[in-house]
């Protein structure tokens, strides 16, 4: 695992859960080290057992659904997340599977149930609430991955979950819940690749 590091360009968008403040605390470091992660950083995200965030067939397709699929170390599972809340997908390599262009990770709205799906990156910083992610830590590690739709982030986040138990099958599909939903899983743990050779 690459040591912690420090988390200053990353204010807004990690936060402790339970903390008034958008940025690390201390604390948060602490708590959360094994899943420290800076903006232009490759990450995986883990769920239940062995199953990772993915990209379903390795497309980049607009409208290509996300879910939990067996970890594999491909570029399906391999996310960036940026200064902006972008979750970003096949920057290290955006011809893959002949579709050019790196996507991003983009909500169907902001209620129960709604989907997640990849799509063309909205161009400059402006970042729309649909577009716009953050992890919040827990005290055991892992984060919670939280879409920015609410105006009130306490009260208004909604939690990139699976409902529990999970199947034992893949895939394991993901939506949007209440966090702390009853019958849902929303605890991530989130690995770092290293630093790759972008801005």
């Amino acid at each position: 695992m690459v040591p912690f590091v420090a988390l200053a360009a990353m204010v807004g968008l990690v936060q402790s859960v339970g903390t008034t403040t958008a940025a690390w605390t201390n604390d948060a470091r602490t708590v959360a080290s094994s899943s420290g992660i800076m903006s232009g950083e490759e990450f995986q995200a883990r769920g239940p057992g062995d199953k990772c965030l993915d990209i379903e067939s390795r497309q980049n397709a607009n409208n290509t659904s996300i879910r939990l699929y067996s970890c594999n170390s491909t570029p399906a599972q391999k996310w960036w997340l940026t200064t902006t809340g972008r979750i970003e997908a096949f920057r290290e390599d955006p011809g893959d599977n002949g579709v050019t262009g790196i996507r991003c990770m983009r909500v169907s709205g902001n209620t129960n149930g709604a989907t997640v799906y990849l799509m063309t990156c909205p161009a400059g910083t402006n970042v729309s609430a649909d577009f716009r992610w953050r992890f919040v830590a827990n005290a055991d590690g892992t984060v919670q991955i939280r879409n920015q739709q609410g105006t009130n982030p306490a009260t208004g986040d909604r939690c990139l979950s699976w409902q529990t138990p999970p199947p034992g099958t893949d895939p394991t599909p993901l939506t949007m819940r209440t966090c702390g939903a009853t019958g849902y899983g929303s605890s991530w743990r989130i690995e770092q690749y290293g630093t790759p050779p972008f801005p």
